[in-house]
């Protein structure tokens, strides 16, 4: 049976695969996430770049109407008051033509006086601003700090939704006294005509915007445009600032931050699976061959092991042949009489029995067994003749010899 490697040596190729492979998912997971931020941080750019054209154009527009405003104030603040005639032709002069959404209003004190154009605006003639609790905060304002201001967006009295672009006037007072209020210039801006455009190149840009400030209080004011969800949802913001208030704009891609950049981080998200499965596939197959090489060697060592403790088995056993051999053998030896000897040519020894040595009348361990002890012992006559012809059987000459 092929004895298994042991825990430590089957389990830790298992471990480090395992190991390298968390690793892998772990560097994974962080790439993903500085991708998924890098996405972000992108969108977000160019969100805010696309945002900012759009608060560059609202600011030009609610700028614009209320500069149209102004020559009429000068020109009221310079003469004291004005006429119908005078405000019509003023007001047809700024507008150009064309209302393009806009209306010219003048109030004297608080009450709407005037009104251009006069189609479908009479009604706006006798409203007081004092008595509407929508307007006439924001108109409070703007008197008590001699400024322009912005109300809105607000419900017209003829119908509608609009943006109201106050600018104050001040007359001085024909005693000498401090200069008196004389009422507003309004340019009254449809909703639709402001926000139009922004819903508009929204969908084109496939954004989601909203706008909070009601009465130009920014951030502090209430939703005039949009879902206020959308600033619940990390938006990118920029403020609109205007001389008489300002607008907080936020967008965010269509769908949220979660649809940002899907189908680039799909991608991304697939290369990096795809990496973390070859790390998988390498680690764990270099495991598993580093476990079969283990198991094969421990089997491959077994069987040595085996063969080798077969083999000693068998040497010993041939030694104890040999052993008993030799013991016979010198038994026999001893047993009879007959003078043996037996020279190795090659390493020069020989064997002499016992008898060998008493027959000719010496001790066995009285010589040293080798080839010169068998010349030495033969008589000085013979040696020659015994040299010639042992020399002669070593060189094949001869096969048997009697002497």
């Amino acid at each position: 049976m092929v004895r298994p490697p042991t825990s430590l040596a089957r389990h830790v190729s298992l471990i480090v695969a395992s190991v390298v492979t968390l690793l892998a998912l772990a560097g994974g997971m962080a790439v993903d996430h500085l991708e998924k931020q890098r996405l972000y941080a992108s969108a977000r750019n160019d969100i805010s770049a696309q945002l900012d054209i759009l608060r560059t154009r609202l600011e030009t527009e609610l700028t614009e109407s209320l500069l149209l405003s102004r020559g009429v104030a000068a020109y009221i603040t310079a003469q004291g008051d004005i006429t119908q005639t005078v405000f019509n032709k003023m007001a047809a002069a700024l507008l150009g033509g064309s209302a393009n959404g806009r209306i010219f209003t003048l109030t004297r004190g608080t009450i709407i006086t005037m009104v251009y154009p006069p189609e479908n605006n009479q009604s706006a003639i006798g409203f007081d601003l004092h008595t509407n609790h929508e307007m006439w905060p924001s108109a409070e304002r703007s008197i008590q700090a001699r400024s322009p201001g912005l109300c809105g967006p607000v419900t017209l009295v003829q119908g509608g939704s609009a943006i109201i672009l106050r600018n104050p006037i001040f007359v001085s007072d024909p005693n000498g006294a401090e200069e008196k209020f004389f009422g507003f210039v309004n340019v009254v801006v449809g909703v639709d005509n402001i926000f139009g455009n922004i819903r508009r190149e929204a969908e084109r840009l496939n954004l989601d915007i909203a706008i909070r400030g009601r009465d130009g209080l920014g951030a502090r004011g209430d939703i005039i445009f949009g879902s206020e969800a959308i600033f619940t949802q990390s938006p990118v913001l920029t403020e609109v600032s205007l001389s008489y208030g300002t607008f907080l704009m936020a967008a965010l891609g269509k769908g949220g931050w979660d649809s940002v950049g899907r189908e680039k981080l799909l991608l991304s998200r697939m290369l990096s699976a795809a990496l973390i499965l070859l790390v998988a596939l390498a680690t764990f197959g270099l495991a598993f061959y580093q476990w079969r090489r283990r198991s094969d060697e421990d089997a491959i060592r077994q069987k040595l092991e085996v063969e080798v403790a077969k083999r000693t088995y068998e040497l010993e056993e041939s030694l104890l042949v040999i052993r008993q051999s030799e013991e016979r053998f010198f038994l026999a030896m001893e047993a009879c009489n007959d003078g043996l000897w037996d020279w190795n040519i090659i390493t020069d020894s020989a064997y002499f029995s016992p008898a060998y040595f008493r027959m000719l009348g010496y001790e066995p361990e009285e010589f040293t067994h080798n080839a010169n002890t068998w010349i030495n012992l033969v008589h000085p006559d013979d040696r020659a003749i015994v040299s010639s012809v042992a020399q002669e059987c070593i060189s094949n000459l001869k096969n048997n010899v009697f002497l």
